[in-house]
């Protein structure tokens, strides 16, 4: 399995904004104060399918980064994205993983494949790690 990854919805990262243990810029998240947050790349949760095509390309439930929709060929405008004829309703957000050492002063690296890692105990850590400096 790949580097866990945690799904952020826009509207949450927005109200953690306002939090002034949280600071945020355009590629990573750092929570209270500390030199070590997560590393963030625009993405989008499929939530469900609105064409009438069903689900063919398996999307539903899944995380994909801006990069990700690129490379599929996908038009992607606010909260829906296209994929061939199969129209999709979408959450925007960010998939954010943890930041490696020295990664403050770097920009996220390329993510890779953002798929269904919410299970994980890496991203679990990562929720409740979110859940204690935020609370």
């Amino acid at each position: 399995m790949g580097t866990a990854r945690l799904f952020i919805p826009q509207e949450r990262l927005d109200t953690w904004s306002t939090v002034d243990s949280v600071e945020i810029d355009e590629y990573r998240l750092l929570v209270g104060g500390e030199d070590s947050g997560l590393e963030l790349a625009p993405a989008v949760r499929f939530m469900q399918e609105v064409g009438g095509e069903g689900d063919p390309h398996g999307l539903i439930g899944k995380v994909k980064t801006t990069a990700q929709l690129e490379e599929m060929g996908a038009d992607h405008m606010h909260d829906s994205v296209l994929v061939g004829e199969s129209a999709y309703e979408v959450l925007e957000g960010y998939a954010a993983t943890r930041m490696t050492a020295g990664a403050a002063e770097q920009p996220a690296l390329e993510p890779q494949e953002a798929a269904r890692d919410d299970r994980s105990s890496e991203a679990e850590d990562l929720a409740r790690l979110l859940i204690e400096k935020l609370d």
